[in-house]
């Protein structure tokens, strides 16, 4: 009796563990290389839609250009966030691109990102890492596009079509540079522009809202930006065509923390913002374009830079960027 009782117990296992051999796995992956290159890899997949807050060192590709160690520069395709085909995560910012945007360009704007992050003297870890968490409880994302809105034959998506990503999740579209005029040194200041406006505007204000509240004229941002406009520095007349007074409070100090922190890194000249007749570095809309100015012209900016930015972004190593920038192609 025993002996039938094991049998049958054995042919009970036996048909479980067919089963579960037979039965389809949801996140199975299939890897297609696009380019014979590790920086070229794309994974097609029907699998969790999970965000990686950091960079993953099992699934890395060192392409050499990482600031601080190999990075997870897997594109993932699916159609899942469309018109969206592709998206990358980097440090919880997920990153996706419209057609013709290329594979390389995806990977330069999340090398970029992930140099912002990289840790320097000033940064304060725990407060890096309450950052990184605010961007990925947020679903932030940033949008990656070909040329310009013109060169879409569509109007061009707010969001994905994803629950969860909604209009609140993000700021505005990376345009990689694309055509026959175009200029591919332009892309560093509009990669690091429009970055700066994603994970400042959402990211910051969710993570510090009593100095980020734009929405609060005593909130330290909104002090520095008057201060800024009040000595002259920040010239808003460009946005006074904006209706809505929410809207202009917070474009203008969207913009303003853009100039601020680029000034404090020093990144005028390198980004190419600087213009003749202005001898602090700067130009028409934000005449100071050195750390050194900041600090002696805006005490309120360089505080809000000292006290919240610098210690959870770095500027970037300019010798990354020259090199990611240099080796880039036009998308069209």
């Amino acid at each position: 009796m025993r002996i039938r009782y094991i049998l049958i117990a054995i042919g009970i296992s036996l048909m479980l563990l067919l089963a579960a051999c037979s039965s389809p796995n949801p996140q199975e992956e299939v890897t297609v290389i696009v380019d014979p290159t590790p920086q070229e890899e794309v994974t097609t997949t029907t699998g969790s839609d999970e965000k990686k807050s950091t960079p993953s060192e099992n699934s890395s590709a060192d392409t050499g250009l990482s600031s601080s160690g190999p990075v997870d520069m897997t594109i993932i395709q699916d159609g899942n966030h469309q018109p969206f085909n592709r998206h990358l995560d980097v440090y919880a910012l997920r990153i996706f691109a419209l057609d013709d945007v290329t594979n390389d360009f995806i990977r330069t704007v999340a090398l970029t990102y992930e140099s912002m992050l990289r840790p320097t003297e000033t940064i304060d870890a725990k407060m890096r890492q309450s950052f990184i968490d605010e961007i990925e409880d947020a679903n932030v994302f940033q949008r990656l596009g070909c040329s310009g809105p013109e060169f879409y034959d569509f109007e061009i998506p707010q969001e994905p079509n994803a629950r969860k990503y909604r209009k609140d999740n993000k700021v505005d579209y990376i345009w990689q540079p694309g055509g026959p005029e175009a200029e591919i040194s332009d892309g560093i200041g509009e990669v690091i522009e429009h970055l700066l406006h994603t994970v400042t505007t959402i990211g910051f204000s969710n993570l510090d809202p009593v100095r980020w509240d734009t929405g609060n004229p005593n909130s330290l941002l909104n002090l520095a930006k008057e201060e800024a406009i009040e000595k002259g520095v920040y010239d808003v007349s460009s946005y006074m065509s904006i209706g809505d007074p929410r809207d202009y409070e917070l474009i203008t100090a969207q913009e303003y923390v853009y100039w601020l922190i680029a000034a404090e890194w020093d990144f005028f000249e390198f980004m190419d913002k600087h213009a003749d007749g202005f001898p602090l570095g700067g130009n028409e809309e934000f005449t100071i374009g050195n750390s050194t100015s900041v600090a002696q012209s805006l005490p309120l900016g360089h505080k809000l830079f000292e006290e919240s930015v610098s210690k959870i972004l770095s500027a970037p190593d300019k010798d990354l960027l020259t090199k990611l920038f240099s080796s880039q192609v036009p998308c069209t």
